[in-house]
């Protein structure tokens, strides 16, 4: 039996959905990608690029896709916002995007797990306290943590923080009242995760801005170095950062004996262009 329509909710990448829905064109009615072109008189090399990720999909093009695509006004309002997350270049306008998507009712019944990432992600605190609660000594009470944490935060924000960890599983409490973290896999979607990833590298980025004046120098080490380097030497780096990130993730013991929670930050970032 053929499928006769694929659900938009259904995907967090536009790409895939268009990848999938020219699929069923072809499957249901015969279509190649140059006859859905020609009809959405569009280029016939457009698309193919488009879906290989070599060239955006512009406003003007979707206009010429909607009536083929047959969305209703929250399936294009929810594809819209997914093409802007994908490929906006700028953080405020992905950002934008997402509160659109997330505050959408399809989106939050078919989605949960999406927010979820989103939620423990876009705050620091959330896997500070996580972190924390390894400690054997740990003590759930928002006083204890607010005196623990470098940074001044509130005893409104630690409960806040505290419930969404435990209503989501994050740290459990369990019959003797101890609490310990779960091994909870965040399901990671390319766009949502990205923009996640992306908000909690910037609040580390300024914590550790901040440490610079917060924290005695022989607690804290911030290295960098400015240098030229071959544009085929970029990936070689990368897997540099990458091997020395798992040998500090070894670090990290079974033990729960009271210390310090740290963040470690390995950055590499172009300063200057090549062009």
């Amino acid at each position: 039996m053929k499928k006769i329509r694929i659900d938009v909710f259904d995907y967090h990448d536009y790409r895939k959905f268009l990848r999938d829905w020219f699929d069923l064109q072809r499957e249901n009615q015969s279509l190649s990608l140059r006859d859905i072109a020609e009809q959405c008189e569009l280029s016939t090399g457009y698309l193919p690029m488009m879906l290989s990720g070599q060239r955006n999909l512009t406003e003007k093009s979707l206009m010429k896709l909607q009536t083929s695509l047959n969305l209703n006004s929250e399936e294009l309002t929810y594809f819209k916002s997914l093409v802007v997350l994908s490929d906006s270049a700028t953080a405020k306008e992905r950002m934008q995007a997402f509160e659109q998507i997330k505050n959408g009712r399809t989106f939050k019944k078919k989605s949960a797990k999406e927010l979820e990432v989103y939620k423990y992600l876009s705050n620091w605190l959330n896997v500070a306290i996580k972190e924390l609660a390894l400690r054997r000594d740990f003590d759930p009470h928002p006083e204890w943590i607010q005196k623990r944490l470098v940074q001044k935060v509130s005893l409104k924000e630690i409960e806040s923080s505290l419930k969404f960890l435990f209503d989501q599983k994050f740290l459990i409490k369990n019959s003797a009242d101890q609490i310990t973290t779960s091994n909870k896999q965040l399901d990671c979607f390319a766009g949502v995760y990205r923009l996640s990833l992306g908000e909690f590298h910037r609040q580390m980025f300024t914590l550790a801005s901040h440490s610079i004046d917060l924290t005695p120098r022989d607690q804290r080490n911030l290295l960098g170095h400015t240098f030229l380097i071959p544009e085929n030497k970029v990936e070689e780096l990368k897997s540099l950062l990458d091997e020395t990130l798992k040998k500090i993730e070894a670090l990290n013991s079974e033990f729960r004996e009271p210390g310090p929670v740290y963040h470690v930050i390995l950055a590499t970032f172009p300063v200057a262009k090549k062009g």
